[in-house]
C-alpha cells in the first residue's frame, strides 16, 4: 500500500532528476536564462505540491472511512465476545429450574442478536485488508453453525421439563462458544491492527 512518504519521495526524486538534467543541459552550454530556469522550477514545484496535496486529502479520506468501518466491526465482535463470555458463565444444573432456563434463552437471544450486528456491519465494511477479511469470514462460518446450535438449544430449552435436555443445550452451546472463541480473538485482534 502506497502512503503518503512514498509519493513524497517520488515527487524529490523526479525533482532531483530533472534538476540534475537541467544542470548537464546547462553545463554544456546551451543558453539558458534565468526567467525560463525559475518558472520552469516554479511549475515543477507547484506541480509537484498539488499533486502531493491531492495524493495526501485522498489518502487522509480513505483512512478515515476504513477506520470508521473497522470501529464499527469491532463494536459488533465485541457484541459477539460478551455474547460468548455470558454462553460461558451459563450454568449447567442438574435439576429443572425455570429462573435458569430463562437466563439461557436471554443468553441464546443476546447470541443471536450479536450474530445479526456482526452480519450487517461486516456488510458494510469497506476494508480491504486479506488479514481482516479472513478473519472476518471465519467468525461468519462460526457464527452460521452458532445459530444453528443456539436454533436448536433454544428449542429444547423451551420444550424442556426435564433437566437433561436443559443441560445438554447449554452443554452444545457452551461447547460451541469454546470452539469459536480463538477465531473471534483473531478478528478482533486484526481490527485492532487496523486501528493501530
Amino acid at each position: 500500500m502506497k502512503t503518503w512518504g512514498d509519493f513524497l519521495l517520488g515527487a524529490v526524486a523526479g525533482l532531483i532528476v530533472t534538476l540534475g538534467i537541467a544542470l548537464i543541459v546547462y553545463s554544456l552550454g546551451q543558453p539558458v536564462n534565468a526567467e525560463a530556469w525559475l518558472s520552469f522550477t516554479g511549475a515543477l514545484m507547484g506541480t509537484a505540491f498539488a499533486v502531493s496535496g491531492a495524493v495526501w486529502i485522498e489518502d487522509r479520506r480513505r483512512r478515515h472511512e476504513v477506520r470508521e468501518d473497522v470501529t464499527m466491526v469491532l463494536h459488533a465482535l465485541g457484541k459477539l465476545r460478551r455474547a460468548h463470555d455470558q454462553g460461558h458463565e451459563l450454568k449447567v444444573l442438574t435439576s429443572f429450574d425455570p429462573e435458569n432456563q430463562m437466563k439461557c434463552i436471554d443468553a441464546l437471544e443476546v447470541y443471536l442478536q450479536a450474530c445479526r450486528m456482526v452480519e450487517s456491519t461486516q456488510s458494510l465494511a469497506r476494508v480491504r485488508d486479506a488479514g481482516f477479511i479472513a478473519a472476518l469470514r471465519e467468525v461468519m462460518v462460526d457464527m452460521e453453525s452458532g445459530r444453528k446450535v443456539v436454533l436448536q438449544a433454544e428449542g429444547e430449552i423451551v420444550r424442556a421439563n426435564r433437566a437433561r435436555e436443559l443441560q445438554d443445550a447449554v452443554t452444545q452451546f457452551r461447547y460451541h462458544c469454546r470452539m469459536t472463541d480463538q477465531g473471534l480473538a483473531t478478528a478482533i485482534a486484526n481490527c485492532h491492527r487496523l486501528l493501530a
